[in-house]
C-alpha cells in the first residue's frame, strides 16, 4: 500500500515535472471551476435567503374591536390556524401594541405626548397574518367578511396593502427565477470547463 502511494506521488511529481505548464494550467482551471461551483452555491442560497426575507414582510392585519373578549379572540384565532391558506399568525394584544408604538416613535416626543393625552389605551388587539402565496390573503379577507365575525373585526387591511403584496411577491418570484436561471448558467460552463480540462490533461 505505503509503496503503491509512493510510486503514484514519484509519477505524478514526474509527470508534473515534464508537463510543467499543461499541469499548472489545468490546476489553474480547476481552481476556477471549483471557485466557479462554490459561488454557484452560495449565490443560490443568497437568493433563496433574499426571496423569503421579503416574502416574511409580507402579511395583513386583523384590527380587533376594543371591546372584544379574550374567548371570542381565541375563538377568531382558532378558526383562522385551521385555514389552510394561513402560513403563521400572530395575535398582539393591546399592551404590546401599545409598547411597540411607544418603541416606534421614542424619538418623537410630539407623537409620545399626544398618547399621554389620550386616556387609556387606545390601541386594539390585532392579528398578523402571513399566507404562503399572494393569491390567498384574498381568499383569508373574504372568510373574515363572513357576518359572525363583524362584532369583533373592527378592519381587515387587505384591500390597502393589495398591490404592494401583489408586487412584492411578483419581485421575489422575479429573484428566484433569476438565480435559478444564472444558476444553470454557471453550473453548465463549470461542467464544460471540468471536463475539457480533463480532456486537455
Amino acid at each position: 500500500m505505503l509503496i503503491s502511494l509512493q510510486r503514484i506521488i514519484k509519477s505524478g511529481v514526474t509527470s508534473f515535472r515534464r508537463n510543467s505548464v499543461l499541469s499548472l494550467a489545468a490546476i489553474g482551471v480547476m481552481t476556477l471551476t471549483l471557485s466557479g461551483v462554490t459561488s454557484l452555491l452560495l449565490l443560490r442560497y443568497a437568493t433563496d435567503h433574499v426571496v423569503q426575507v421579503l416574502r416574511d414582510k409580507v402579511d395583513i392585519s386583523i384590527y380587533l374591536t376594543l371591546d372584544a373578549n379574550e374567548e371570542e379572540i381565541s375563538k377568531l384565532q382558532q378558526e383562522l390556524k385551521g385555514l389552510s391558506e394561513v402560513k403563521a399568525i400572530e395575535y398582539v394584544s393591546r399592551d404590546e401594541a401599545l409598547a411597540r408604538f411607544k418603541e416606534r416613535y421614542q424619538n418623537n416626543r410630539v407623537v409620545l405626548e399626544a398618547l399621554e393625552e389620550v386616556e387609556g389605551n387606545p390601541l386594539p388587539p390585532a392579528f398578523n397574518i402571513r399566507a404562503h402565496q399572494a393569491s390567498q390573503y384574498a381568499a383569508i379577507s373574504q372568510f373574515l367578511e363572513n357576518e359572525r365575525f363583524k362584532p369583533i373585526i373592527n378592519k381587515v387591511n387587505y384591500y390597502e396593502n393589495q398591490q404592494m403584496i401583489a408586487r412584492l411577491f411578483a419581485l421575489t418570484n422575479i429573484i428566484s427565477r433569476s438565480g435559478l436561471i444564472v444558476s444553470l448558467i454557471l453550473a453548465a460552463i463549470a461542467i464544460l470547463v471540468a471536463f475539457n480540462t480533463i480532456r486537455l490533461a
